[in-house]
């Protein structure tokens, strides 16, 4: 959901507030994947050989909540290396836990329900990232003046700040929800 939503509003902030061009902006944005690719395969090798998915969700909930408090900060005059940090460490974030949650949830099937188990995560992927669409979209247009009381580009600042807070806590609670978990080898190890 938070990713998602920050995608729609990304764009908006780096061509209106930061004075980007559509080419310029499209390979900071990119910041955000060498993340997740950087993160993916090392989590992907690591929760193999550990069987520990929990504690990766966990932290990648952790880190990508602390990219998008980075993006709290986003301002008129903010550095292109301070942007290019919090996506890339958003981006890190959410590739390990989706890398780590996707592993969890592959423990708990039974042979032959691959194809069920990607049809229902790619449901839910869909579902969550329409819903984090319109959350921080309605949270960004309501905490903006109206289109015709605006006065300058920075009036649009705050409707950044608030969406990318409710992002950070929507990560937030992924983070509460994933301490609940369980890694099934470790439940067998400790029957």
């Amino acid at each position: 959901m938070a990713m998602s939503g920050s995608y729609l509003l990304l764009p908006y902030y780096l061509q209106f507030i930061q004075g980007y061009e559509t080419m310029q902006y499209g390979v900071i944005l990119i910041a955000n994947s060498v993340g997740m690719m950087v993160s993916g395969p090392l989590v992907g090798k690591m929760s193999d050989r550990t069987g520990n998915n929990r504690m990766f969700i966990v932290a990648g909930c952790l880190v990508c909540a602390l990219g998008f408090f980075m993006m709290t900060e986003f301002g008129m005059d903010t550095s292109l290396l301070y942007i290019l940090l919090a996506l890339f460490v958003m981006g890190a974030g959410m590739g390990m836990a989706v890398v780590a949650s996707t592993n969890l949830a592959f423990e708990y099937i039974l042979p032959g329900e691959d194809g069920q188990l990607s049809g229902i995560n790619k449901t839910y992927c869909q579902a969550g990232s329409s819903a984090g669409v319109a959350i921080l979209n309605a949270i960004f247009m309501a905490s903006i003046p109206a289109v015709g009381a605006l006065t300058s580009v920075s009036d649009l600042l705050p409707g950044f700040r608030h969406a990318f807070f409710v992002a950070m806590i929507i990560s937030l609670i992924g983070f509460i929800i994933a301490m609940s978990l369980k890694d099934k080898n470790k439940e067998a190890n400790s029957a």
